[in-house]
């Protein structure tokens, strides 16, 4: 039996972090709410600038979901929520230790295959079940307790205060990203 965690299982991973995430993001949706209506509402002219402050506050909502990611991966659980409840973990590949760094890294890569509707999930059919960002990112994703081809993981911090740092940069989010978006609302011609 293969070590490596395959489709179905990081799918299903990948949907029960998406309910957690979107449970936090709901508790965000009415200052959303409120500073898209500030910024609409700032005059007729100012279209291509009301798109500017609706796109800055959209993308900072991907911060909070990197961060999730990445401190998570880098935690002493080497794994979300959604994989732990599944029994699966990310590793570093070969003989590389899954440091905070490495785990930014995959991150982002991992960002960029959402971000392309999956297609880099795709990747996993020719590659011993790597998606790409896992190719790129030098990480695996295998069933929790096995050792594939002797994978170094070296814990980067507890769990717990990895969760207070994504709790905090939701926190930085609400506080500084959507004042400053309205703040630009505002004050642009």
């Amino acid at each position: 039996m293969s070590p490596f965690a395959w489709f179905f299982r990081r799918l299903l991973a990948l949907f029960v972090d998406y309910l957690i995430l979107s449970s936090v993001n709901l508790l965000l949706q009415p200052l959303l709410l409120i500073s898209y209506l500030i910024a609409a509402s700032s005059g007729p002219d100012s279209g291509l600038h009301n798109g500017a402050v609706v796109s800055l506050l959209l993308v900072g909502q991907l911060v909070p979901v990197m961060v999730y990611f990445w401190l998570l991966h880098a935690s002493d659980w080497h794994a979300t929520p959604g994989k732990l409840l599944l029994g699966i973990e990310v590793r570093a590949a070969g003989a590389r230790s899954a440091s905070l760094g490495l785990m930014g890294l995959r991150s982002l890569y991992a960002l960029l295959t959402l971000l392309s509707c999956g297609l880099g999930y795709l990747w996993m059919l020719c590659d011993r079940g790597r998606a790409l960002h896992d190719r790129l990112g030098s990480s695996v994703v295998v069933r929790r307790g096995t050792d594939p081809s002797g994978e170094v993981v070296a814990v980067s911090m507890q769990a717990s205060v990895a969760i207070l740092y994504v709790v905090a940069s939701y926190l930085i989010y609400a506080l500084a990203v959507i004042p400053c978006a309205l703040v630009f609302s505002q004050w642009m011609p």
